[in-house]
């Protein structure tokens, strides 16, 4: 009896000690690693946090979202990160499993930070590779009414690029009206933003756009500009950000007239709310207010949109969107326009 219970003695220390073995092998191996408040612990790499919840993707297996709440500790030495806190902190570092439940070691050269992990507000990779640093959507509606014979192309495409100190914003939306085999350009908008990250706050950057609107008499109009801008909440389900700065235009009207150069000053604010539990929802608001230095003119841009995911990449988008001018550029144009658009958005 006694050889049979001190060999089951054996095999449970020999266990125990196989596991232990495992979760620090795991803790100094080059992979990123998570490792969960109930013992669990999964290898593979970190693709992103963002507001309070880590997007994780485990070797042989689809990606895992995570509350950070659920997190005993990460590690992660292949590459450095960026890390914002909720608390307007920024730190840039690798992360090393702490033995104290609930947080990280930020370790940067000699430096090391320990951080509470409910307090990362967002964190991203800053040494991977240029397509992986690329979040975007691109998205599509239509509709079409056979009494009338009158069909709406919707499209909206977008893409963010981020690094250690700055980021890229690309965005492009137009609204198509077909009537038979003839389309009319109603409403469109391009443009490029560029945002240096020179403080855990605030940021400052430079703006590249085309704009077109029929119904507001607007054939084309270019716009370039500068600013600054402040992160305001940095929150674990919210973002508000708010912005200033001045802007360039040169605008043609529907009936070809030329409005030379006119600058105008700009605020705005830009505002975010994710629930990430499911099903998972994006609310999303920017209001941009225009005031006109070298004429008495006043404009009002404005969009709403929500996001519900339906499938894993794919989303049902709503956008709510109003253009307001106090003297348009058309001799015969409205000074307001609104709509609603309705699409599918694969997200990338």
């Amino acid at each position: 009896m006694y050889p049979v219970r001190f060999l089951l003695l054996l095999l449970f220390l020999a266990s125990a000690s196989g596991a232990k073995a495992q979760k620090w092998k795991a803790v100094f191996q080059p992979r990123d690693t998570i490792f969960f408040k109930n013992g669990s612990i999964v290898i593979g790499e970190i693709d992103k946090i963002q507001l309070g919840v880590i997007i994780f993707d485990p070797d042989d297996a689809n990606d895992i979202t995570v509350q950070l709440r659920k997190l005993n500790s990460i590690h992660a030495v292949a590459r450095d990160f960026r890390i914002e806190t909720t608390d307007h902190q920024v730190f840039i570092g690798t992360l090393y499993h702490s033995v104290h439940s609930g947080f990280v070691n930020v370790v940067l050269g000699p430096d090391t930070t320990p951080l509470f992990i409910n307090n990362i507000s967002n964190m991203y990779p800053v040494a991977k590779s240029i397509i992986k640093r690329i979040d975007g959507s691109l998205s599509a509606g239509y509709s079409y009414t056979k009494s009338s014979n009158l069909g709406r192309l919707d499209i909206a495409a977008s893409a963010k690029y981020l690094n250690q100190k700055s980021e890229v914003n690309i965005n492009y939306s137009s609204i198509t009206t077909y009537e038979g085999t003839t389309g009319s350009r109603d409403n469109e908008n391009a443009g490029i933003r560029y945002n240096y990250l020179y403080h855990a706050r605030w940021l400052a950057g430079g703006l590249f756009n085309y704009q077109r609107n029929v119904e507001l008499g607007i054939e084309s109009r270019i716009q370039e500009g500068v600013g600054i801008g402040n992160k305001l909440i940095t929150g674990k389900v919210a973002q508000l950000l708010a912005f200033g700065g001045f802007v360039v235009n040169q605008e043609t009207s529907t009936e070809g007239n030329y409005s030379g150069i006119l600058t105008e000053g700009t605020a705005g604010i830009r505002f975010n709310v994710f629930r990430f539990s499911k099903p998972e929802i994006d609310i999303e608001t920017t209001q941009n207010f225009y005031v006109g230095l070298m004429q008495n003119r006043y404009r009002y841009d404005g969009n709403v949109s929500i996001r519900f995911e339906m499938i894993k990449d794919f989303d049902l988008k709503l956008s709510f969107y109003t253009n307001y001018d106090s003297k348009p550029p058309g001799e015969a144009s409205g000074n307001l326009d609104y709509g609603t658009v309705i699409g599918i958005a694969y997200m990338f």
